[in-house]
């Protein structure tokens, strides 16, 4: 994976799943597997078919019964999020408004942690009305905590993610089920009834034929970026590099395994048609024979690989943003945290338009941002908008200097607004199982 192979990898831990004889273990690997899937496919039948087989590895055959009269009576809805990564964690910059900006007249929070606590962790913890460590259990021990809570609607923010939560949702000990945020693609469980998305991530009726559950679109981005729990840093606007170097410099931090050859072609066509240099900082330039896979890779599509600077993970990866004119977005797997990060740090993302939920993560950031703009329809308008924007330097600039401001009055950090309709679907799906 971290040598940007990851049709590879998942074909080698798919075979590991088969190859193990502990079921426990056959299913960790399936899921480990399905999420490596999403690095070059994206919303196809056989993804389904490969998601719908995890929860024949689960054998939870033993649900919990909930009684549907006892659930009609009006109560204030009790809404149960669970993750392992209420920490530091990519996903965790998502999190915050659903733990605390919350109606209290309406809704009653509680959160179980299943991962390792850090220093946010101990943010984390003073938000929601309840909070549970579940560190250590076992996942039947989990549902049996959620089930004796009597948790209305349980929401599942890791899917087949690192150390996920799915194992206990198989149980059902809610009697409504969501999953979404942490992950891009269905569970495949049928005890989930729901995968959170939004209208522009899935448009068409037709994108409820790649999940099992059914599709719960928000109005607006299904993310809401908050990031002063995890960090402090506060962005402002500055001038954009290419004003005194005199030349672009595109940027991509995502994680290679997202790179495909089909954007090293594109990455190399804006190359060549643009004084410019592309920087790629990702866990791969880390070590000396990942940057040389990069650079081989590059060289094989024809790209000149003295255009690339290649720089490892660091901790101050925000502030290296100030060397970056514009962001590179990744397809199909597009970047989350990273389009935001680059956004919030003043600095334009260009994102190519996919055909399914995970491939149109920039578009809906990008939208929620107000940069309908830099949504690229195809390759050739990806290449495009890169190039067009690298030689409008004015442009360039205004955008460096007003972002930071422009992107924190943004739908895509307006808490209040995202829960209100987040609510207001909790709301509407808990009115349909009380009918049902």
């Amino acid at each position: 994976m971290l040598a940007g192979c990851a049709d590879k990898a998942a074909a080698a831990t798919f075979k590991a799943s088969r190859t193990v004889s502990d079921i426990k273990k056959k299913a960790m690997y399936h899921s480990k597997a399905l999420f490596l899937t999403n690095y070059r496919d994206s919303g196809s039948k056989q993804q389904l078919e490969q998601h719908k087989q995890f929860e024949h590895l689960l054998r939870t055959e033993v649900k919990f019964p909930h009684d549907r009269e006892k659930r009609r009576k009006n109560h204030s809805l009790r809404i149960g999020y669970i993750s392992p990564d209420f920490r530091q964690h990519a996903a965790a910059y998502f999190f915050t408004p659903l733990l605390r900006d919350v109606n209290r007249n309406d809704f009653k929070i509680y959160a179980y942690f299943t991962g390792k606590a850090d220093h946010i962790t101990q943010r984390f913890k003073k938000m929601p009305d309840v909070w549970r460590d579940m560190h250590g259990k076992s996942s039947r021990q989990v549902a049996k905590q959620i089930f004796d809570d009597r948790i209305d609607i349980l929401v599942d923010l890791s899917g087949h993610s690192q150390n996920n939560c799915l194992p206990v949702l198989g149980y059902r000990p809610a009697p409504v089920q969501i999953s979404g945020i942490g992950y891009i693609n269905t569970t495949g469980l049928s005890t989930v009834d729901y995968f959170l998305t939004d209208t522009t991530c899935c448009p068409n009726v037709g994108d409820q034929l790649n999940f099992r559950e059914k599709l719960l679109k928000l109005d607006g981005c299904h993310l809401c970026f908050a990031p002063e729990i995890l960090r402090s840093i506060k962005a402002e606007g500055c001038d954009t590099p290419a004003k005194t170097n005199g030349y672009v410099t595109y940027g991509c931090f995502n994680n290679f395994a997202k790179v495909t050859d089909d954007m090293l072609l594109m990455w190399r066509n804006i190359l060549e048609s643009v004084p410019s240099k592309l920087v790629i900082k990702n866990k791969t330039c880390s070590v000396e024979s990942g940057q040389n896979i990069i650079r081989e890779r590059f060289r094989r599509i024809g790209g000149n690989p003295e255009k690339l600077e290649l720089r490892p993970f660091s901790p101050d990866y925000l502030a290296q943003y100030r060397d970056i004119d514009i962001a590179l977005d990744t397809s199909p797997y597009c970047g989350g945290l990273t389009t935001c990060d680059a956004l919030y740090m003043g600095v334009p993302v260009i994102s190519l338009k996919g055909h399914s939920h995970g491939s149109r993560y920039g578009e809906t950031i990008l939208k929620a941002a107000g940069l309908p703009e830099l949504i690229s329809d195809g390759q050739r308008a990806y290449v495009s908008k890169a190039v067009q924007l690298g030689r409008q330097v004015d442009k360039l600039n205004e955008l460096h200097n007003n972002l930071p401001k422009m992107i924190r009055i943004s739908p895509l950090m307006d808490n209040k607004t995202y829960m209100a309709d987040m609510e207001n679907k909790f709301k509407q799906i808990w009115d349909y199982y009380c009918k049902v």
